[in-house]
């Protein structure tokens, strides 16, 4: 079975997002974008479940970093 994880830095240390949107902004000069996330997804394949779970929190993601969901919905996003 493939298991599935998607992972984003908490708002306050998303420092890469906030550099991203910088560049989209001034760089680019694409003033109307306002906001950046950048979600990491990571697929696991021929691993027991118990094993992935606990590789969320050490592997894939830090609790105190990140936030981590099986859906982006869980992430609170559109689509």
């Amino acid at each position: 079975m493939v298991y599935r994880i998607y992972v984003e830095k908490k708002k306050e240390l998303a420092n890469e997002a906030k550099g991203l949107l910088s560049d989209i902004r001034t760089l680019l000069g694409i003033e109307r974008v306002t906001d950046v996330r950048i979600i990491n997804r990571y697929d696991v394949d021929n691993i027991e479940k118990d094993l992935f779970d606990y590789c969320v929190g050490t592997v894939f993601s830090e609790p105190q970093l990140d936030n981590a969901a099986e859906t982006l919905e869980g992430l609170n996003c559109r689509g």
